[in-house]
């Protein structure tokens, strides 16, 4: 089995062409002749450095400052979804980074918060970053994509079962991944 570390969107054009088997990722819409299988539930979360948001066990949307936002790039489909959630529209505002690894070094570092998808806890835990769960939920399930009208492989299955089966083994109730 081959597997390719690659953009969510190439990612989906690829299985479309038949040249994938399979992907992975947090994909937002059924796209026609695409099967999506959900792996494991995911929500956004507020990334703070460690010692800040003291005492608090959750964050509101309207308590997000958006001048202290580090976000991914603005054509991102979640920082699309987070900009949604937070009211941010002006791209001139923006503190972004192009990879969520780099986003988590800027909060760690201090430079302000970050609203991530929840499986970010595992990039986290190579960062001292605490994430928050956010209210209300906006869920950001993680996704198995494969091709519609072929049978799918068993490697495919065993694949998507097994993430799925650790990840929730990893998982709060709050939807967030232990890190």
């Amino acid at each position: 089995m081959d597997i390719a570390d690659i953009d969510r969107n190439e990612i989906q054009q690829r299985v479309e062409r038949g040249e994938l088997d399979a992907g992975f990722g947090a994909f937002f819409s059924r796209v026609s002749g695409i099967r999506r299988s959900a792996v494991f539930p995911a929500r956004l979360v507020l990334a703070v450095a460690h010692g800040q948001w003291k005492g608090k066990a959750r964050a509101r949307w309207d308590g997000i400052d958006p001048a202290r936002l580090i976000s991914l790039p603005a054509d991102n489909a979640i920082q699309k979804m987070v900009d949604r959630h937070v009211g941010l529209a002006d791209a001139g505002l923006r503190r972004e980074a192009t990879h969520l690894e780099t986003v988590l070094a800027m909060v760690e570092a201090g430079l302000g918060h970050a609203v991530v998808p929840s499986f970010a806890a595992v990039a986290g835990r190579r960062w001292r970053v605490r994430l928050v769960p956010i209210e209300p939920v906006a869920p950001l399930d993680y996704y198995c994509i494969t091709r519609a009208g072929r049978p799918e492989l068993a490697q495919v299955a065993q694949l998507r079962d097994e993430f799925g089966t650790v990840a929730l083994e990893y998982m709060r109730d709050d939807g967030t991944l232990c890190a």
